[in-house]
């Protein structure tokens, strides 16, 4: 019984988009809204930080994608998502290839963004 269960179960990756305006400075919290996706029929859409924390929290993901790290870091850190107060402390300074980020979630562990 155990492993037609197993079977059945589908894997939810999880994806982050947030929309900017792009000309902000670095001071100004120039974030419009980010969007969480599994690609199938969970869809949500944020417009403020605490609740996109609390969709973090609650959802307990372990990695999310997003199609480009670098954007999606900017928001992570101005919406202060990533669970450091010091933006870098969630990066690999040294790392030579692969762009990841951490961002804390709780007591759950960190959350892997790539």
């Amino acid at each position: 019984m155990k492993e037609n269960a197993a079977a059945q179960r589908v894997s939810h990756f999880w994806a982050c988009d947030s929309e900017f305006t792009y000309f902000g400075t670095k001071d100004d919290d120039n974030v419009v809204n980010v969007g969480f996706s599994d690609g199938r029929e969970n869809n949500f859409v944020y417009c403020h930080p605490k609740d996109a924390k609390r969709f973090l929290e609650s959802k307990r993901l372990s990695r999310l994608f997003v199609w480009n790290l670098r954007p999606e870091f900017g928001t992570f850190a101005a919406w202060k998502l990533l669970g450091v107060d010091d933006p870098t402390q969630a990066v690999n300074l040294d790392a030579q290839a692969v762009q990841r980020s951490d961002a804390t979630k709780g007591e759950d562990g960190p959350l892997m963004v790539w």
